[in-house]
């Protein structure tokens, strides 16, 4: 379609659950098509920036089905980390 943009990338929305949990939404929408470790990275910053001191656990969506075995294999650390 003529004028449409590509809207293939895959996103992942990470959340703070200790913010959640305290009636505050904070999270960042993440490149979910870079290098796992990068994606670590990314959480790790957006825990940092929480307004909840020392946040640690996270929450995970998808914008578009990545598929759990693909999934595996691009993020293999993160599933060992984090039992994907």
């Amino acid at each position: 379609m003529e004028g449409s943009k590509n809207t293939a990338e895959v996103r992942i929305y990470v959340a703070c659950l200790a913010a959640y949990n305290n009636g505050i939404l904070h999270g960042r929408w993440i490149d979910a098509e870079q290098d796992a470790w990068e994606i670590y990275d990314e959480v790790q910053d957006m825990l940092k920036a929480s307004p909840i001191g020392e946040a640690e656990e996270w929450a995970m969506g998808v914008r578009r089905p990545i598929g759990r075995v693909s999934a595996a294999r691009r993020h293999a650390p993160l599933q060992m980390r984090f039992g994907w």
